[in-house]
């Protein structure tokens, strides 16, 4: 009789549990007021329960871990920046304020870690490209947004697509990134309330309108 046979674990997936366990073990570390500087690889193997030796099977130094959550961050904004700039209409006031609201959720929920990505983007090439490509996929996916509404009478025609959409993917992400992380809990609300109607007024509003105040 044939013995049926798991399938065998990819090492992408085994690097993925690992990875989870690093992230958490930084999170933890990190919570307690430290700076990612000054977190050695064996502090976090220890904290992640697992050996030194497995960690650098999967990672080159605690610094490619960062890329990597920056790779996961871009991931989980690439659902909601297709529905807002996939959209064939412009969002309204309140919709705008969730999508960002849905932005800014990873921000939060990992806030030592995204500071620590911002911590650490001044000091190492890897992740300043990471954050450079982002802002230039960004800027790109915002600005055929602003080209498809103009086409179709939603945005301004004389607003200048591509330089816009330059400025304020760049001011997103600066929010995202440092902003965002740090923001306390009162804060959070008026935080995205007035980036939503910052975007909406320089965006979609029709011409001469007043910014309209969110419910």
């Amino acid at each position: 009789m044939t013995v049926a046979r798991a399938p065998r674990t990819s090492r992408a997936a085994r690097r993925d549990a690992v990875l989870d366990r690093v992230l958490s073990a930084a999170a933890a570390l990190l919570g307690d007021g430290r700076s990612f500087r000054d977190l050695g690889v064996a502090q976090l193997a220890a904290e992640a329960g697992i050996s030194r030796a497995s960690f650098y099977i999967y990672f080159e130094d605690k610094v490619e871990v960062l890329r990597a959550f920056s790779e996961r961050l871009e991931d989980e904004a690439a659902a909601t920046l297709a529905r807002w700039w996939g959209a064939e209409r412009p969002p309204e006031l309140p919709e705008l304020r969730r999508l960002l609201g849905e932005l800014s959720a990873p921000y939060r929920t990992h806030g030592p870690l995204a500071a620590a990505l911002s911590e650490m983007a001044f000091a190492d090439d890897g992740l300043a490209h990471l954050r450079r490509t982002a802002a230039g996929a960004w800027a790109d996916g915002l600005a055929g947004h602003l080209a498809r509404g103009q086409e179709a009478g939603w945005v301004a025609r004389e607003l200048p697509a591509r330089e816009t959409a330059a400025w304020l993917a760049s001011m997103l992400l600066r929010v995202l990134h440092e902003v965002v992380p740090r923001a306390r809990d009162a804060e959070l609300d008026v935080l995205l309330d007035t980036g939503a109607e910052l975007l909406w007024a320089t965006v979609y509003a029709p011409p001469g309108a007043r910014t309209r105040t969110l419910p």
